[in-house]
């Protein structure tokens, strides 16, 4: 398992995996697509700079085609990473992906978004002992 000290590193895993998948896929990301990944009001990681992209990316994308598209690339990373979890470097690529989920969601990121629309029954269920 990897542990994530804090919530920058939990989020900088998921947006690796988000954009590890395009590559595989050739859907493209633009630099504006992949900032406002990293976008959080408060936290440990909120800067003024991601404030500042949030009026362009708002001219720019539909928010519920992006948190779609986001999400689906989340998904399908989550499977491929499951399938190959020596690629991550790790025995359960599930488990690395539920201690960064438990690591972000202690403060409130955009992201958390994507994750729970894509993953959040799996990474959840694990941290609540179902199943």
């Amino acid at each position: 398992m990897t542990a994530f000290n804090n919530a920058v590193e939990a989020k900088e895993f998921f947006v690796s995996r988000i954009i590890a998948e395009a590559v595989r896929e050739n859907a493209l990301l633009s630099d504006l697509e992949k900032r406002t990944l990293y976008f959080t009001e408060t936290g440990s990681d909120a800067r003024q700079e991601y404030l500042d992209d949030v009026a362009e990316f708002e001219d720019q994308y539909d928010d519920q085609e992006y948190e779609q598209k986001i999400a689906r690339l989340l998904k399908k990373a989550y499977d491929y990473d499951s399938a190959h979890p020596e690629e991550l470097g790790v025995e359960d690529a599930g488990q690395t992906y539920r201690s960064a989920y438990e690591v972000l969601r202690r403060e409130d990121h955009y992201i958390l978004i994507m994750i729970d629309e894509a993953l959040g029954w799996k990474l959840r269920k694990k941290l609540f002992g179902i199943f």
